[in-house]
């Protein structure tokens, strides 16, 4: 954790990318994520429930 805070320290300070610009991507991977996973979810209750029907 120390280390990826050095990086994203860096990336900032060295390559001036902005703040904001950085906490937008890492929302949008975090709301891919939170779909990826809901997705996995919904799929895996539907194969669960298939399989105990009748």
């Amino acid at each position: 954790m120390v280390a990826c805070l050095i990086f994203i320290v860096m990336a900032v300070q060295v390559y001036q990318i902005p703040v904001p610009l950085m906490l937008t991507n890492l929302l949008n991977m975090l709301l891919g994520l939170g779909i990826i996973i809901g997705l996995s979810a919904a799929l895996g209750w539907l194969l669960a429930y298939l399989r105990k029907r009748p």
